[in-house]
């Protein structure tokens, strides 16, 4: 077949033949403008070209690169992936922390009909060698030295694996593989652009909603990870959706600071990339409150962990005299936000909340950057002491609620009408429904095709009328949904008593000295706990007692410690029915560790790793 020849022959390839499509994505599919990724890119960049687009710091500001400048290199992207002989369907894996690079690589694979799988910067090297091989990757793209060695040393693992591009030096590197830097890749894609400019048209034209755009693996709270197979039309009708719910426009400034492998984060650089906003991406979890005073973003997104973290530096000093004027604060925060939901604020009201703000969190405002519009909070359950204190003192903080298989955003609490403890309200274009055994379905165009490679398991979460069982536990009260645990987090007592977990665990949570809590028990005779202390507040308590404790293996048997946490487990559980207290703890003398297997890269514990990496402790425990 002659080059010619071949370019008019797009022959659509679907990866996901043999996968039903639902009724709802047909029909949201026939009605909707939008369809496609390089669709919705093209279309900014013809509205937005020469205004900011990616940023990220260097020194003392952030350096951007315009609509234009990324398009660009997307094209030269998808004419070097023709070039090295890359067809519609295949995978180009994504080994990369936020970048520049990242979204060059996501839409310049959708260019060309390729289907992208990102991946967590900090996988293992079996971890990546695992996902790999079974998403058949042909093209893989790394960035840090780090990363690169992870991939050499697994590289006779991947048989299917063509192509390593990076961003640092490809110099004496030895490899099966062929080596690109990512220079030379874009150089080769542009000087061979005439050739396949027409090729990259055709299939961007042919590309359908219902074809496969992304292969994300999930994060394996248990057993192996799955990789969901996201259509086009799954993220285009997120993206439809959100625009309305948070009301971002070109105008916004999104700071990125959770990894965009993860399909919370992406969603929002969609979402940027839809409205023509910019977004800037944060070094790291280090640096994230700086990155913040020196972008000065409008919008932000964060796993619970960090607003709690913030919550808690915040609050940790208003203790002895500032504790009144503290819980005044609050008072008059809570009751301002109360008014606004009725439209009853008048100008004292603002005067007196203002005031408030500037005497005791003006420099929080200033971390802040200053101009934050709204914080998102998702991938975890948000503590609602948490929210309801960003509330009081005048932020906006959103908790929502999704799986990678949705898209992933299910739920969002209304900007003017947030509810603590809830996951806000079923977004516009997505059905929920509670089953009779309290679990939560879903159903709309945001639906995954299904999980590669394992249609049986696809038919096990997506019923024939077209429900996606999420596994979560929850119910609707107001149009609020509320999520109570996981199904499979259950425990069964040995009484033959069903335990959930999450909301105790949470409620013990709530305590300043203790930082994560996982229950035990499953056929044991009571409810136990693994307690992780609040390390840094534990430590200068036990120097003003003067419990002279070698190291925290030791601090943490110590009686009055174990008398401290006791009374902080039971003070949580007081809500709760006696069968669902806890009765036995033991206090780990370290945090969960993603190193050990015992968190997922989006902070979710893993609570199989944590039982079996605790057994002796537990039996200790039931002893």
């Amino acid at each position: 077949m002659t080059l010619v020849e071949e370019q008019k022959a797009v022959e659509h390839f679907d990866l996901g033949a043999g996968y039903p499509i639902s009724k709802e994505f047909q029909e949201w599919a026939q009605s909707t403008p939008l369809k496609t990724l390089p669709e919705m890119i093209r279309s900014t960049v013809d509205q937005y070209g020469e205004c900011n687009y990616l940023g990220h710091r260097v020194g003392d500001e952030f350096k951007f690169r315009t609509y234009n400048e990324v398009y660009q290199d997307i094209v030269f992207f998808a004419s070097a992936l023709l070039g090295i002989g890359c067809q519609v369907g295949d995978r180009v894996a994504n080994f990369s922390p936020n970048c520049l690079e990242w979204p060059v690589v996501d839409f310049g694979s959708t260019h060309v009909g390729c289907v992208h799988v990102p991946m967590y910067a900090t996988l293992s090297p079996s971890e990546l060698a695992y996902i790999v091989r079974d998403c058949e990757a042909k093209v893989l793209f790394v960035y840090t030295e780090e990363q690169l060695q992870k991939v050499l040393s697994v590289e006779n693992e991947l048989p299917a694996l063509k192509h390593i591009i990076t961003s640092v030096a490809t110099a004496n590197k030895a490899s099966s593989k062929q080596l690109w830097s990512w220079s030379e890749f874009l150089q080769y894609g542009r000087v061979h652009l005439s050739r396949h400019q027409g090729r990259i048209e055709e299939i961007v034209d042919s590309l359908l909603p219902s074809d496969v755009a992304s292969i994300i693996y999930t994060s394996g709270t248990s057993g192996d990870p799955k990789g969901v197979m996201l259509m086009h039309g799954n993220f285009c009708s997120q993206v439809i959706s959100l625009k309305d719910e948070v009301q971002m426009t070109h105008t916004d400034l999104h700071l990125s600071f959770l990894p965009v492998a993860h399909v919370f984060e992406r969603i929002f650089l969609y979402l940027v990339s839809y409205v023509g906003a910019s977004v800037g991406f944060a070094q790291g979890l280090i640096t994230v409150l700086q990155d913040m005073q020196v972008l000065r973003p409008t919008t932000f997104t964060s796993v619970p962990a960090l607003y709690a973290k913030i919550y808690e530096r915040s609050t940790s000093h208003m203790t002895g005299l500032k504790r009144k004027p503290f819980n005044w604060a609050m008072k008059v925060g809570r009751s301002y936000n109360a008014n606004k939901r009725l439209g009853k604020v008048d100008r004292a009201g603002k005067i007196l909340h203002a005031i408030t703000r500037k005497m005791l969190f003006s420099d929080l405002y200033k971390r802040s950057g200053g101009r934050i519009r709204f914080f998102i909070s998702g991938g975890a359950p948000l503590p609602a002491d948490v929210c309801q204190f960003f509330l009081d003192i005048g932020f906006v903080l959103r908790e929502g609620y999704g799986l990678t298989e949705t898209a992933p955003v299910l739920s969002l609490n209304p900007g003017q009408a947030m509810r603590p403890g809830s996951v806000g309200k079923i977004i516009r274009g997505v059905e929920v429904t509670i089953a009779p055994d309290g679990e939560i379905l879903a159903r709309g165009p945001n639906i995954m095709r299904g999980y590669f490679k394992q249609p049986e398991m696809t038919r096990e979460a997506i019923d024939a009328e077209g429900w996606f069982h999420t596994g979560d536990v929850g119910y609707m009260d107001e149009g609020y949904l509320i999520i109570t645990d996981r199904k499979k987090n259950l425990l069964i007592l040995s009484n033959g008593k069903n335990v959930a977990p999450t909301q105790i665990e949470n409620a013990i949570c709530q305590s300043d000295w203790i930082s994560k809590a996982v229950l035990v028990g499953n056929n044991r005779i009571c409810v136990g706990a693994i307690i992780v202390p609040n390390f840094e507040k534990l430590e200068a308590w036990a120097e003003k007692q003067k419990l002279g404790c070698a190291n925290m293996a030791e601090l943490v048997q110590h009686p009055a410690v174990q008398e401290l946490i006791c009374d902080e487990i039971n003070k949580g559980c007081a809500p709760f029915s006696p069968y669902e207290k806890v009765k036995r703890f033991c206090i780990s003398p370290r945090d969960f560790s993603f190193a050990m297997g015992e968190l997922t890269p989006t902070q979710k514990v893993k609570r199989r790793e944590v039982e079996k990496n605790f057994a002796a402790e537990i039996e200790k425990m039931y002893a």
